[in-house]
Parts: structure tokens; sequence; C-alpha cells
């Protein structure tokens, strides 16, 4: 799931890849048609792989349903395809282990990682969180700013429906393919489920959880999505990784890490493909 920088795409895709792998590569639809095609093209022309689809579906409003449509879309894509684990990841998510010890990494057992927790939650504002279920949220973009206004009002209906429980969590994960069934299928049969959460505030941070963990499958799930991800610098994203956060990534035993960003600094990932992928004065998008 991306918005920008389509040579940072070109270069996780390229480092992930073998002939076993597909990828499903999402942009945001606000960047426009015009540079869709461009940014597809440049993608399609340095990734040498023939199972990458590239699309522009859905519009992904910060804390809106978007990103679980997306996530919805991409599990619907694979449906016929032979895999065992579905890995979703961002522009800004970089791999910190070769592609060899990431596949180990997920044995035979058939569990799923992902962060979890119930609701509420300490250190969610709001009631814990549970102000994300009781109330219905509308958000309303206002000049410039990148985040809207968010106003909020009761539920007159406030139970999730189907009786669930909530839960919360980080929208990254990686299941194996019987619980992506489990969640297209129950999202197919139980639409309202979906319905109610499209007035909720940041969606992707319950939904899946939600399904899951209310779920048979609730014991397979292990509270890990296996990312290296730092929120030392206490604000609504997490830090930006540099050079510096190397050794940190280097003793890591996640699979990945984000976020990183080539305006900030080219040189962790640099790094990270000369200590980690070996990979040294490679062309460029390789």
């Amino acid at each position: 799931m991306t918005y920008k920088e389509p040579e940072r795409v070109a270069r996780l895709v390229n480092r992930l890849k073998t002939d076993e792998d597909s990828f499903y590569i999402h942009f945001d639809t606000s960047i426009g048609e015009k540079k869709f095609q461009k940014w597809k093209n440049i993608i399609e022309a340095n990734c040498n792989c023939d199972r990458l689809e590239v699309t522009r579906k859905i519009r992904c409003k910060w804390a809106s349903i978007g990103l679980v449509d997306v996530l919805l879309d991409a599990m619907k894509h694979f449906e016929s395809f032979d895999y065992d684990y579905f890995i979703d990841l961002s522009g800004e998510c970089y791999p910190i282990k070769p592609i060899h010890e990431i596949k180990a990494a997920f044995d035979s057992s058939g569990h799923g990682y992902m962060e979890f927790f119930k609701l509420p939650y300490e250190r969610w504002t709001g009631n814990g969180g549970l102000d994300r279920v009781n109330h219905r949220y509308s958000l309303i973009k206002i000049g410039w700013s990148p985040y809207p206004r968010i106003i909020h009002f009761r539920r007159l209906r406030n139970k999730i429906p189907r009786n669930l429980t909530p839960f919360g969590g980080s929208i990254w994960f990686c299941l194996p393919k019987n619980l992506v069934k489990y969640v297209v299928d129950f999202v197919d049969a139980n639409q309202d489920v979906r319905d109610f959460f499209t007035k909720s505030f940041a969606p992707d941070e319950m939904f899946f959880q939600t399904i899951l963990m209310n779920s048979p499958y609730q014991s397979m799930i292990v509270n890990d999505h296996r990312r290296y991800i730092d929120w030392t610098e206490g604000n609504r994203h997490p830090k930006t990784l540099t050079i510096d956060d190397f050794k940190a990534l280097l003793s890591s035993d996640k699979l990945f890490a984000r976020k990183f960003n080539l305006s900030v600094d080219k040189r962790i990932l640099r790094k990270i493909d000369e200590m980690i992928h070996g990979y040294v004065n490679k062309p460029r998008f390789n």
C-alpha cells in the first residue's frame, strides 16, 4: 500500500521477490491517473517479476475505512493463488532479514502474526479506544492540513454487529491463507460489520483484530506483527529510520522495519542492502 516514491517500491519488490512469490501493489487514487500510469511503468520496468500486479482502486483517507478495503481487495485478488502467507507492507517498509530467513520464520504451524489487545486499552485515548466503537466519526478536510477535523457523536447502537468483542492493534500482519480466507468469507457473509466500521475512527487498527480474535482461530494468533517500529518520538507517526538506527535494526529479531524515506536518508537502505542482503553497487532500483 503506497502513495509515493515508486523507485522505493520497486526496490522493495526486488529485495523480496523469488520465483515463488506474488505482489499486489496498490497506489492511493489521490495520486491521479496520469501519475499512476507513470509510476506503474517505473515499477514494471524495473521489477523483473511475472507475478506482479500494480493497481489504483481505492481512496485511502487518513483514519478512514480505505485501508481496510485495500487489504480486503488484495485478499480477494489472491484467493485463487496457492500461497502460504499473506503479508501486508507499506511503501515505507523494508526487510531487515534475508528473504530465506523470512521464509524460514513461517513454519508449518499455521500461526498468524498480528498485534492485538482487547479494548479498552490503557495506551489508547478516548476511553481506552472504546470511543472509536461507541461513537460515529466524520472527518472534515480543513485547508491544507494533512489531518482533517474530527467530529464524532455517540452512536444510538454502539454494539458491533454479531456481538463481536472489540480488539485493537496495528494494521501490519502476516497471516496464513486459511485465516485470510476466514476474514474474506466472514466479511462477505456479514457486510454489516464492515458497514459499522465505516464510521469508526481508524478502523484499520481494529477491523482485522476484531474479526480474528472473535473467531475459532484466535488461539492461532501470535501477538507479534514481526515489524521493527520506533515510537519513541511520541507523536502520531513512528520515527523515520536513519543510518543512526542501523545497529538497532541489525540486532532486532523482527523481519521487517518501517518507516523509511529516501528524501530523509538514503544511506540506511544502502547499508541494509550491503550488510543484510549482500547487494553492493547494484544498478538503480535493484
